[in-house]
């Protein structure tokens, strides 16, 4: 959560601006957060802490506390007059720092102009990283690649009829037939999935690196919704600390050894 437990989940957040590129999106600031350190910075030193997880800071780095509200998400938020005196008491905000931190922000329009410039450029960073990593690989490629041609969807249609013997045989030639680039590693990429039997040596040492790409590299980790084996097991133990009594955890257990028996996979040598 953006907002931990510690603090009831609960923050005294400014909005800043509309987001420059997000129609339903509103860029706020976490008032709990002294902004003096972000004020004089420019466009590009802002954008080097915006929206960036703490794994991926610099030692001695902070994270600029903007975020983005979206509208059309339900956000659970409310004015400030829904609490009374008896609930600011029992709250964890410093309301006076608060508002001292309110009023800099508010005296400070030259940060906020940075802070738009800083959310275009993170903006464009992410997108670049993105197709940087998207660009070779057919399963990323949906929306970069465009649409089979009318040919390649006959031949994809009859290899959902093929047996595996009949895969390994015309696979080749099915290659050749293919118009569109992505068709051939995704064709060996459903071999390796369905049919995993078919492979010989040099195939299924191709497959294991493929695997042991994603399965191990951070590249690929969850800045595009996609998990490695550390960050799974990361996932499993921060569930066992919110929910140690859970119901959830027999099923930890059964994720943690597909988990060991996933990576000894990857690591072992074919016959």
């Amino acid at each position: 959560s953006v907002y931990p437990a510690r603090n009831s989940c609960l923050a005294l957040v400014m909005p800043l601006a509309a987001h420059p590129q997000e129609t339903n999106g509103m860029l706020i600031y976490d008032l709990a957060v002294d902004p003096t350190p972000w004020l004089e910075m420019t466009a590009a030193e802002l954008s080097r802490t915006l929206f960036v997880s703490k794994q991926d800071l610099q030692e001695g780095q902070s994270r600029l506390p903007v975020s983005v509200l979206h509208t059309n998400r339900c956000p659970a938020i409310a004015p400030i007059s829904v609490m009374d005196e008896q609930l600011k008491l029992q709250s964890v905000i410093d309301w006076s720092e608060s508002r001292k931190h309110w009023d800099l922000l508010r005296s400070n329009g030259k940060f906020l102009q940075e802070l738009l410039i800083a959310v275009q450029l993170r903006s464009q960073f992410q997108d670049s990283a993105f197709v940087k990593q998207t660009e070779t690989d057919p399963d990323e490629q949906i929306y970069s690649g465009g649409f089979f041609s009318d040919a390649d969807k006959r031949i994809m249609s009859s290899i959902r009829s093929m047996s595996s013997t009949e895969l390994t045989i015309r696979h080749e030639q099915l290659c050749v037939q293919f118009k569109d680039k992505r068709l051939p590693e995704m064709l060996f990429r459903y071999r390796a999935r369905n049919f995993p039997g078919s492979l010989h040596a040099a195939e299924l040492t191709r497959w294991q690196n493929y695997c042991r790409h994603k399965c191990l590299n951070s590249e690929d980790r969850e800045d595009h919704g996609t998990l490695n084996l550390l960050s799974c097991r990361q996932a499993i133990q921060q569930e066992r600390v919110q929910n140690p009594d859970g119901e959830s955890l027999q099923l930890l257990v059964i994720l943690e050894k597909y988990l060991l028996s996933l990576e000894s996979w990857v690591d072992k040598k074919p016959d």
